[in-house]
């Protein structure tokens, strides 16, 4: 099972997408990074590790708006690595401007979420990307035919 890592410099942000990926049975394991140069660093890492080490995250939650590094700096370093090509890339951010919302997409972002993050927002999320993500889940007769249940609010 391959790991979410959420790029949020507010804690209370970032709690609040743990909170919704545990409500809707979400099992990946999460990293919270909360400067853009420790993420990088990190990614740079497990980018050169992957061989050897778990590898990189699957699902990328990044803000945009970050201390000293942007998200779309990180975006930027990223985009053209094949190690990053089936990473799921989110932007979280309260911008919401065309531009950035294209800078951000042709750097790869595959879902642009303004915080905060709602719950209903996430499940559409998970139903668009259904590969990416693991799932806590009891497991019956009739849902193990039709797969995990995501519950609704």
């Amino acid at each position: 099972m391959r790991e979410i890592l959420i790029v949020e410099d507010s804690d209370n942000d970032a709690a609040l997408v743990r909170r919704a990926l545990d409500f809707l049975s979400v099992a990946n394991p999460v990293r919270h990074i909360s400067a853009g140069e420790e993420a990088l660093r990190f990614l740079k890492t497990a980018a050169e590790t992957s061989a050897v080490a778990p590898p990189v995250p699957s699902i990328l939650f990044l803000d945009l708006v970050l201390p000293r590094m942007s998200g779309i700096q990180i975006l930027e370093q990223i985009a053209n690595q094949p190690v990053f090509a089936q990473t799921l890339r989110i932007v979280l951010t309260n911008l919401s401007d065309k531009e950035t919302i294209k800078r951000a997409y042709s750097l790869g972002a595959q879902s642009f979420l303004i915080k905060p993050v709602q719950t209903a927002e996430l499940r559409e999320l998970i139903q668009s990307f259904p590969g990416y993500w693991s799932f806590n889940v009891e497991f019956f007769s009739d849902e193990t035919r039709r797969g995990p249940r995501i519950p609704s609010n």
